[in-house]
């Protein structure tokens, strides 16, 4: 995986009419081998003064992994999402629990060929799911079949924990890469906040309105599937949101076109 830093200088004027020049990074980018930049002097028109872009960096996705079976399978099932998360927080995603970006949905079943005693020999359908956080859009599905041997007790049944899991982490790891190449961005940009040299108003109060009008200004943006405010310091005048957008959108960088909408609400 090749990690791209992304690095420019903007040059604009704040409310006190200060000059500064930000720099902008990049963090770890999923590729194999694209270059997905961010160009904060590119866009139709240049950063508004009355927003200052600090940061803008790149995240892995956010991934949570649901597995179910019933009876023998339901244990293989939860044993085959636990490999599936450790495959591909290894260097594909953030797997994490509640909120996220994409579901791995797995589906175990198993099949009954003959029973002798103790002995069986079962076969085993596994189906894997990659579907949107609002479950609105399926990224690609895919479904294992594999044929066992007879064992005895749960011999039976753990056969097929290996090659399931190897199955399902290769098959995500290559549909999750592909996921970020074609369908989907993720961003985290820090804005500063306006600060006026007068006001009568509370500083907190300016700064928790200003955070929730930028919010409301990002999750109407063209192509952004989901917008979170993850940071907000008042005694720092900044506010962190994390951006998941459609590929493509904004081929001069989402952190110029974000400065852009929100610029309205500086008062």
């Amino acid at each position: 995986m090749k990690s791209l830093f992304l690095i420019g200088v903007i040059g604009m004027l704040f409310l006190s009419g200060c000059q500064t020049g930000p720099t902008v990074e990049g963090g770890a980018v999923l590729s194999q081998g694209g270059s997905r930049q961010v160009n904060l002097t590119g866009g139709k028109e240049a950063v508004p003064e009355t927003v200052e872009v600090l940061e803008n960096a790149k995240d892995l996705l956010k991934v949570t992994v649901e597995g179910k079976g019933v009876g023998d399978a339901a244990e293989l099932s939860s044993n085959i999402s636990a490999a599936a998360k450790g495959g591909i927080a290894v260097d594909v995603a953030r797997v994490v629990e509640g909120s996220c970006d994409v579901k791995v949905l797995l589906n175990t079943e198993l099949e009954k060929v003959d029973v002798d005693g103790e002995y069986r020999r079962l076969n085993a359908i596994v189906k894997v799911a990659l579907v949107s956080f609002d479950g609105n859009r399926t990224y690609g599905t895919s479904t294992f079949r594999f044929k066992g041997v007879r064992k005895q007790g749960t011999a039976a049944v753990s056969q097929f924990e290996v090659p399931a899991s190897q199955a399902v982490v290769n098959w995500l790891k290559d549909n999750m890469r592909r996921l970020v190449q074609e369908e989907v961005e993720v961003a985290v940009i820090t804005f500063k906040l306006p600060r006026p040299r007068v006001s009568l108003t509370p500083v907190s109060e300016r700064d928790a309105a200003n955070i929730k009008a930028i919010g409301q200004k990002l999750v109407g943006m063209k192509g952004v599937l989901n917008a979170d405010c993850i940071m907000q310091n008042y005694s720092s005048a900044i506010c962190r949101y994390r951006l998941l957008y459609k590929r493509g959108t904004y081929p001069h960088g989402i952190a110029n076109e974000a400065a852009l909408q929100v610029r309205s609400i500086a008062q």
